[in-house]
C-alpha cells in the first residue's frame, strides 16, 4: 500500500520487522519457500536470518545449542550469541526458549555439562540462570 502522502520518503525507507514478518506470514511456511530456493551454507545464512525474524529467542536458543552440542564447543559461535544478543531479545527469554524447545532444566545442563569455571559462570548469569 502506497504512502497516503505520495510527498514522503516513507516509501524510500527500510522494511520494518513486521513488514517482513507479514510477507513471510502471507506466503504461508516461509521456511520451506526458502528451503526449495538455496542450499548449503547460505541456506543456513537465510534460514537463520528467517529464524531471527520471527523469534529471536528461539533463534539464539537453537546456536546456543549447536555450540555446545556434541564433542567439544564451538567457543567462536557461543561467545558471539551470548554476546550480542543480550540488547535483542533479553537472556531470560533465550533460557526460556531453550528449555521450550530442548526440554525443562536442558539449558543449565548443556551449558554445565559443556563449559567449566568462570566460562560458565559467565554463561550462566548473562542468560540469567
Amino acid at each position: 500500500v502506497p504512502p497516503t502522502n505520495m510527498n514522503s520518503d516513507a516509501y524510500l525507507a527500510e522494511p520494518t520487522k513486521d513488514e517482513i514478518k507479514m510477507v513471510i506470514d502471507y506466503m504461508g511456511d516461509g521456511m520451506d519457500v526458502l528451503k526449495g530456493e538455496f542450499s548449503g551454507k547460505v541456506e543456513d545464512a537465510v534460514l537463520t536470518v528467517h529464524d531471527w525474524i520471527m523469534d529471536p529467542a528461539m533463534a539464539a536458543a537453537v546456536i546456543i545449542h549447536r555450540s555446545v552440542k556434541g564433542l567439544g564447543t564451538n567457543d567462536k559461535r557461543l561467545v558471539a550469541c551470548l554476546s550480542t544478543r543480550y540488547d535483542i531479545c533479553g537472556f531470560g527469554r533465550i533460557a526460556a526458549a531453550y528449555d521450550m524447545k530442548y526440554g525443562p532444566g536442558k539449558c543449565v545442563k548443556d551449558i554445565k555439562g559443556d563449559l567449566s569455571g568462570n566460562y560458565e559462570k559467565l554463561a550462566l548469569a548473562l542468560l540469567h540462570i
